[in-house]
C-alpha cells in the first residue's frame, strides 16, 4: 500500500502537481490488489476538504496538516504551506487509519483548530506493537508536527527504493540541519543589515557636522577680516599716540613733512 501510493504522488510532485485532499475516501483498491489514489471530486465534491471546512461544512472527514489547520483558523484562502508536505501528513494519517482500522478524526479539535498529538501518538503505539518498530518510526516521521522536519514524496520514494527506513531519520536530520543553517544565515544577514544601517547613520551625522563646520567657517571669514583690520588700525593708533614725555609740537613734527 505504501509503495503503491507514494510512487504516483512522487510523479505528481515531480511535475509540480498537488493532490490537496488525501484521505481514506480517495484511496481505492483494484481487483488485482493494487492501491489507487483518486481526485477528491470523484465522489462529487467540487471543493477539497480544506475549502469545504472553510465554507462551514461539518461532519466531513478531513485529514489536514498542522499548517493547514493554522491557515484554516484565520480563514486564509491561499494557505501558506508546503502543499506536498501537507499531503504527506494526510497520507500518513490514511496509512494509520488503515493499519489500526480506526479513524483519526478524534485527534482534531475543530473549535480551536488544533491537533491533539498525544492522541495521535497513542494510536501510533498500536502500530508499533502490532507491526514493526521500523514502520512505526516511518509513520512517526511522516507525521512530524513541524513541516520542515517532514519529508516530501520525492524524498520518501528514495527511502522506499533503498528498502531501509533508517533513511527516514537521516533525511529528517538533514531537513532539521538545513532549517537550522537557514535560521543562522538569516540571523547573520540581519546582524549585517543592522550594522550597515548604524554605520550609514554615523556617516550621515559626520557629513552633517562637517557641512555645518564648513558653513560656520565661511560665515566667520568677513568677521575675521574686519577684526584683522581693526587690530592693525589700533596698532597704528597706539604707535602714533603721543607719550607723556612728547609735546604736541613734537608729534606734529613726526607726522608732517
Amino acid at each position: 500500500m505504501v509503495e503503491s501510493l507514494i510512487k504516483p504522488l512522487s510523479v505528481l510532485q515531480s511535475r509540480s502537481i498537488v493532490h490537496g485532499d488525501i484521505k481514506p475516501s480517495t484511496v481505492f483498491i483494484s481487483r488485482m490488489g493494487v492501491y489507487k489514489i483518486a481526485e477528491h471530486n470523484i465522489l462529487g465534491n467540487e471543493m477539497p476538504s480544506y475549502y469545504q471546512r472553510m465554507s462551514g461544512f461539518e461532519g466531513i472527514r478531513t485529514y489536514l496538516s498542522p499548517a493547514l489547520m493554522t491557515n484554516l483558523e484565520i480563514g486564509e484562502l491561499k494557505p501558506a504551506h508546503n502543499p506536498w508536505k501537507s499531503d504527506v501528513f494526510s497520507l500518513a494519517l490514511t496509512f494509520l487509519h488503515a493499519a489500526t482500522l480506526s479513524s483519526c478524526d478524534h485527534i482534531y479539535n475543530w473549535s480551536n483548530f488544533t491537533i491533539d498529538f498525544n492522541r495521535l501518538n497513542h494510536q501510533l503505539e498500536f502500530v508499533k506493537n502490532k507491526y514493526s518498530p521500523k514502520f512505526y518510526e516511518f509513520l512517526k516521521i511522516l507525521l512530524s508536527k513541524e513541516e520542515h522536519e517532514r519529508p516530501d514524496f520525492l524524498q520518501i520514494e528514495k527511502m522506499i527504493e533503498s528498502k531501509d527506513f533508517k533513511q527516514a531519520k537521516i533525511i529528517q536530520r538533514r531537513l532539521i540541519q538545513q532549517k537550522t543553517e537557514t535560521q543562522k544565515t538569516m540571523s547573520k544577514l540581519e546582524t549585517i543589515r543592522e550594522t550597515l544601517k548604524s554605520k550609514e547613520i554615523d556617516e550621515t551625522e559626520y557629513e552633517n557636522q562637517e557641512t555645518y563646520a564648513s558653513r560656520r567657517s565661511k560665515e566667520e571669514e568677513p568677521n575675521n577680516f574686519n577684526n584683522t583690520q581693526n587690530t592693525q588700525i589700533g596698532r597704528e593708533l597706539i604707535v602714533n599716540e603721543p607719550t607723556q614725555q612728547e609735546s604736541s609740537d613734537d608729534v606734529l613734527k613726526k607726522i608732517l613733512p
